[in-house]
């Protein structure tokens, strides 16, 4: 389980700068690029200046033209009169009185003809039509260098929209104000840069800026984050890390539990361990068994558990175990996890069970001579999980009003017997009948060591072997194999091969057999159809 003191940062570390700022990989002299940003912001005043004076000069200079050609048409109003005056004063020279009076009168009367045409409007002159297209031909110029150059001032603010909007200025900013523990501001820019394709493979710019938001408990946003830092670059130790912390402290157990799952196996998976959940204890392995049953689990943590046994994995919307689950289908595939407070869920842990169809296998008497003694502990195996033997004595098919069997066995006193067992399972499904006849006799016997040693013994005494069980008067060594014990006669016996070894050969020298009540040995030897021991 996950050390409560675990911290993503040393103590002795600054939270707020666990990153080192790169000023290369982004253009930047030692102060972030501020000295080229002043030149080109220069620069730029300095091209808007310009431009400005030369609308103000434009529109002066209209504003000039359109003046003097209204000066221009107003002179050329009177033009036509001052003429006209020369010439009467030329003409009075050389006529009468009359001529004169007449004249007079005739400038009179075109005098006041003139000043009644005053009144109604201006006298043009012959050249007025001129003046007037070149006035207007100005006027045109004129505004067609005004919305020139409100263009190019257009032109330079979009340019300067499109520079303070570029990812180098946008991280430039951004990394400078997170220097200066303005992490507002460091968010503001670069959490433009993020938005950008070239932020979402930028681990350096985007690690500062989950640093950021984590300073400011921007929480979802750093998630967010250091999500994106995974996706560019996997393997990202101190990103997965500081993600996993994340989604452990706010609950996030689904997100926490696929992140375990996904680096599973990978030279990052001892980072997630402390995260990890143990898995639930079933109380019956997967297997093959003859009956239903009842599935239960436990959780040493006192997790909750939750299961499918539709094949589906489990979640938090999963079945929540509460009570034993009944296993009663041929097949059935169990899934199980457990979930932690903080919803992280343990691997999957998956159980099969098949229900057998067929009847449970005979029982095994767990002995392995015909010949007991009273004091030996009879044994059946083979019963299966769940299910009860039965057994009798005189060879009778038990059932369930035989004997039931348990596990510390039985005895039988003298005798012979004919053992029979047979195992029921709860559904009433009955398997096949074993058994085996044995002898039983008192608890006062010989072992087979004993037994052994004395037929060493009586072999010494006939000079057949010596102290080291080595042939007198001949090569070899004999070597002692025990058979089985065994009655002979009404006699129990246990049967000892004994062979001759010389060198690398062996051969079978005969039987012989010890009695196991009173010690004495035989010969054993047969005649094809019945055995027979003949005292040694």
């Amino acid at each position: 389980m996950r050390n409560d003191n675990y911290n993503e940062f040393d103590e002795d570390k600054d939270m707020t700068a666990p990153y080192t700022i790169n000023k290369a990989s982004y253009g930047q002299d030692s102060d972030l690029g501020e000295t080229d940003k002043s030149t080109e912001e220069e620069l730029e005043n300095q091209v808007m200046n310009s431009l400005s004076k030369l609308v103000d000069d434009e529109i002066n200079t209209a504003k000039e033209l359109i003046g003097q050609e209204a000066e221009s048409a107003s002179s050329s109003k009177y033009m036509g009169q001052d003429e006209l005056k020369n010439k009467a004063q030329d003409n009075n020279q050389g006529k009468g009185q009359d001529e004169f009076k007449d004249q007079k009168q005739s400038n009179n009367s075109d005098k006041d003809k003139s000043i009644e045409e005053d009144e109604q409007g201006p006298i043009i002159s012959p050249y007025t039509p001129y003046k007037e297209s070149k006035h207007k031909y100005w006027i045109a110029v004129t505004l067609a260098l005004v919305f020139m150059a409100f263009a190019v001032i257009a032109t330079v603010l979009m340019i300067r929209s499109n520079r303070s909007h570029s990812y180098a200025y946008l991280t430039q900013h951004g990394m400078k104000a997170y220097t200066k523990s303005d992490y507002d501001g460091a968010v503001k820019y670069l959490s433009q840069a993020y938005d950008t394709s070239l932020g979402k493979q930028d681990v350096d710019m985007m690690y500062t800026l989950y640093t950021a938001y984590s300073v400011l408990g921007k929480k979802n946003e750093a998630m967010d984050v250091l999500s994106t830092i995974l996706k560019a670059d996997k393997y990202n130790e101190k990103a997965l890390t500081a993600l996993a912390k994340l989604y452990y402290d706010n609950n996030e157990g689904e997100k926490l539990t696929q992140l375990i799952r996904d680096y599973a196996e990978t030279s990052l998976e001892s980072d997630l361990k402390m995260y990890e959940v143990s898995q639930p204890i079933p109380s019956i392995e997967s297997g093959s068994y003859l009956d239903a049953f009842s599935l239960t689990f436990i959780d040493n943590n006192n997790n909750a558990i939750y299961y499918t046994i539709d094949g589906s994995e489990p979640d938090l919307k999963s079945t929540r175990y509460d009570k034993p689950i009944d296993i009663k289908k041929n097949k059935v595939k169990v899934k199980v996890i457990s979930v932690d407070e903080h919803n992280v869920a343990s691997k999957v842990l998956e159980l099969e069970y098949i229900i057998s169809t067929l009847g449970p296998a005979a029982p095994v008497f767990a002995i392995s001579d015909s010949v007991l003694t009273t004091d030996t502990v009879i044994k059946i195996t083979n019963i299966g999980t769940g299910n009860v033997a039965y057994y009798t004595t005189d060879g009778t098919t038990p059932d369930k009003t035989s004997k039931k069997y348990t596990e510390e066995g039985f005895k039988l006193s003298e005798g012979s017997y004919v053992l029979s067992a047979v195992v029921i399972t709860k559904s009433g499904k009955v398997g096949s009948v074993a058994r085996k006849s044995v002898t039983v006799t008192s608890g006062n016997a010989y072992t087979y060591e004993q037994a052994e040693t004395l037929l060493k013994a009586r072999m010494q005494q006939l000079y057949i072997i010596d102290e080291n069980a080595r042939l007198v008067g001949k090569p070899g060594n004999a070597n002692f194999v025990y058979q089985t014990k065994t009655i002979i006669d009404g006699i129990e016996i246990y049967t000892i091969r004994v062979d001759i070894r010389d060198g690398n050969t062996t051969t079978v020298d005969g039987y012989y057999g010890v009695g196991v009540r009173d010690g004495l040995c035989y010969k054993i030897e047969s005649d094809g159809s019945k055995t027979i021991a003949v005292k040694y």
